[in-house]
C-alpha cells in the first residue's frame, strides 16, 4: 500500500488480500452453483452473496476505524475496496461479458488514474486480439478498426508472462515500432492478463494516465484482471444454460416425445403434451396433483420401476426400459422410458417416454406374418442363391429328405441347376418333382433378387395328376375299343 507506517501497510494489505480471497471463492461458487441449481437457489445465493458483500464492507470499515488517522494512505485502501467489491457486484448485475467488462474497466480506470484503454480477447485461433470496446480518453485515434490487431509488443509479453506489465515512456520504448500510423498517442500503457483455467485468454489495457504507472497500479490492474475473468466465465456459462435451455425446450415443446418431471414418491409436477395424450391425463390435473407415474405403472412391471429408481440414485440416470402405464380411462399404453435425476434436486427427476402402440401393433403383424410359411400345409422354402437351404417350413420333410437334404446344407446339383436359372432369369418359373413317398409336386421358384435368395413355394398335385390319368384314358377308350362304338344325335345324324 502507500503507507509510511510498518504496521499500518501490513495489516491494511492482509485485510485486502483476504477480502479478495473471500470475494474471488463466492465468485467462484456462483458460478458452480448456477451450472447445478434452478433459479431459485440462484435467487438465494445472490441475495447471500450481497449480505457477504455488505459484512465484508462493514467489517473493513471497522478495522480500518480502529487506525489512526493517516490520510489519503487510509482512503486509498477504503476506495480500492469499495472498488474491487463493486466490480465483483459487476459479475453478477450483467449477463452478457461486454457490459461486465465494461464496467469493471472503468473502476479499474479510475482507481488507477488512466484515461483511455480497452478490454479484448484472443480470437478462437490464438493469433489476435478481438477488442471488445476502446476508450480513446478524448484523444484522436483514426485507425482502421478493421486492421488486425495481432498478440505482439508489450501486450504480447502479458499475454506470455500472466502477469501485468507496463511502460512509463511508451513513445521511446521498442514496443512503439508495432503501433499502425494515426494511432491514439499513448504517454504510459499497462497490460494486464485475463486468465481462465490457466490460460490467458485477453487482455484488459491501460493507458495515459497524468503521472506513471506503478507496481500498486499494475497489483490492482491484475486483480480486476481476475474478476473480469471471473465474468468472462460466468457470461460463457450462462450462455452455455441458455443454450441448453433452449435445446431442451425445443424439444419439450416439439412433443416429439413425451418429457415429465416427477418426483420419485410419484407426483408428476409438469409435463408436455406429447406425455399427457399418453397417459390421458390433462394440464389441469398435474396442476391438482392427480397425475402419479407410481400409481400408473401396473404391478406386472412394479419391479422394474423400483430397478429404474435404483440405478438413477446411484448413476443420476436409469437406462431406457419398456414397460406399460395405466391410463386414465384404464386402458394400458406401451411404453420406452428412461429418465435422469435433476442435479440440485433431492427427489426430482425427468422422465423421457415414447408411446410403442405402434411398434408393438407392427411387430403383431410382423410375428403374425413370419409364422404364415410355417402355417401353410404345403411346402415353403428359402434357398440363397448359392444353394443352400435357409428355410423349410414342416410340410417341405418329404421333399427335404426326397433331396436328401435339410436347413443349412446345400441342395442337390441337379436341383441346384433350376436355381440358378431361376436367378439368372431374375423371372418366376416352375417345374415338377416326385418325391420319394409317391407324391407328386410342383413348385414355383420366385427369385429375389435384393435378397439375395429364392422363394420356393410347393403344392400337391398328386390327385390331379390321377385325374388327369384317367381323363386321358377315358378319351383313349372308344378307339381302343374291338367292338364298333357309335354315336349318335337325337335327329339321327352320326357324330
Amino acid at each position: 500500500m502507500f503507507m509510511k507506517d510498518k504496521d499500518r501497510p501490513s495489516r491494511i494489505t492482509g485485510w485486502l488480500n483476504g477480502v479478495v480471497y473471500v470475494l474471488f471463492a463466492v465468485l467462484a461458487a456462483a458460478i458452480v452453483i448456477s451450472m447445478n441449481f434452478e433459479a431459485g437457489v440462484l435467487q438465494a445465493f445472490f441475495l447471500v452473496f450481497v449480505a457477504a458483500v455488505g459484512a465484508m464492507t462493514l467489517w473493513l470499515k471497522w478495522q480500518l476505524s480502529t487506525l489512526p488517522e493517516t490520510g489519503d494512505e487510509v482512503q486509498r485502501a477504503g476506495a480500492e475496496v469499495a472498488a474491487l467489491l463493486e466490480g465483483a457486484r459487476a459479475v453478477l448485475r450483467y449477463r452478457e461479458f461486454e457490459p461486465t467488462a465494461r464496467a469493471i474497466f472503468d473502476i479499474c480506470k479510475e482507481l488507477t488514474g488512466a484515461t483511455a484503454g480497452y478490454v479484448a480477447l484472443m480470437s478462437a485461433d490464438g493469433t489476435e486480439n478481438e477488442v471488445l470496446f476502446l476508450d480513446a480518453g478524448g484523444r484522436a485515434c483514426h485507425v482502421n478498426p478493421d486492421l488486425p490487431m495481432p498478440i505482439r509488443g508489450l501486450r504480447g509479453e502479458a499475454y506470455a508472462k500472466g502477469k501485468a506489465v507496463y511502460e512509463n515512456d511508451f513513445g521511446n520504448s521498442p514496443w512503439i515500432k508495432y503501433i499502425p500510423p494515426d494511432h491514439v498517442k499513448l504517454d504510459n500503457i499497462l497490460f494486464a492478463p485475463l486468465i481462465l483455467e490457466e490460460k490467458v485468454v485477453g487482455v484488459n489495457g491501460l493507458a495515459n494516465k497524468p503521472g506513471p504507472f506503478n507496481d500498486d497500479d499494475a497489483r490492482l490492474a491484475a486483480a480486476f484482471g481476475e474478476i473480469a475473468s471471473i465474468g468472462l466465465a460466468n457470461s460463457r456459462m450462462l450462455e452455455s444454460l441458455e443454450q441448453s435451455e433452449s435445446r431442451f425446450r425445443g424439444m419439450y415443446d416439439s412433443n416429439m416425445i413425451g418429457i415429465a418431471f416427477c418426483k420419485q414418491a410419484g407426483e408428476v409436477t409438469d409435463a408436455n403434451d406429447a406425455f399427457l395424450e399418453m397417459v390421458g391425463y390433462t394440464r389441469q390435473d398435474v396442476r391438482e396433483g392427480k397425475v402419479n407415474w407410481v400409481e400408473m405403472t401396473p404391478p406386472e412391471y412394479e419391479h422394474l420401476r423400483q430397478k429404474g429408481v435404483e440405478e438413477a440414485n446411484a448413476k443420476g440416470y436409469c437406462t431406457p426400459f419398456e414397460k406399460e402405464y395405466i391410463r386414465k380411462d384404464g386402458t394400458r399404453v406401451p411404453i420406452l422410458i428412461g429418465g435422469a435425476l435433476l442435479k440440485g434436486e433431492e427427489d426430482v427427476g425427468v422422465a423421457y417416454a415414447i408411446d410403442m402402440t405402434e411398434r408393438k401393433r407392427a411387430e403383431a403383424e410382423i410375428a403374425n406374418l413370419a409364422k404364415f410359411p410355417s402355417e401353410n400345409p404345403n411346402p415353403v422354402l428359402r434357398i440363397s442363391n448359392e444353394g443352400v437351404i435357409l428355410y423349410a417350413n414342416q410340410a417341405s420333410k418329404d421333399v427335404l429328405e426326397t433331396w436328401d437334404c435339410k436347413e443349412g446344407e446345400k441342395l442337390p446339383a441337379e436341383c441346384y441347376k433350376r436355381i440358378e436359372a431361376s436367378v439368372e432369369s431374375g423371372g418366376a418359373s416352375e417345374f415338377e418333382f416326385e418325391c420319394s413317398n409317391a407324391r407328386i409336386f410342383s413348385a414355383t421358384l420366385s427369385p429375389v433378387a435384393d435378397g439375395g435368395y429364392v422363394n420356393v413355394y410347393g403344392l400337391d398335385i398328386t390327385e390331379r395328376k390321377e385325374a388327369e390319368e384317367k381323363i386321358e384314358s377315358l378319351a383313349k377308350f372308344p378307339a381302343e375299343n374291338p367292338n364298333p362304338v357309335l354315336r349318335i344325335r337325337r335327329d339321327g345324324a352320326i357324330v
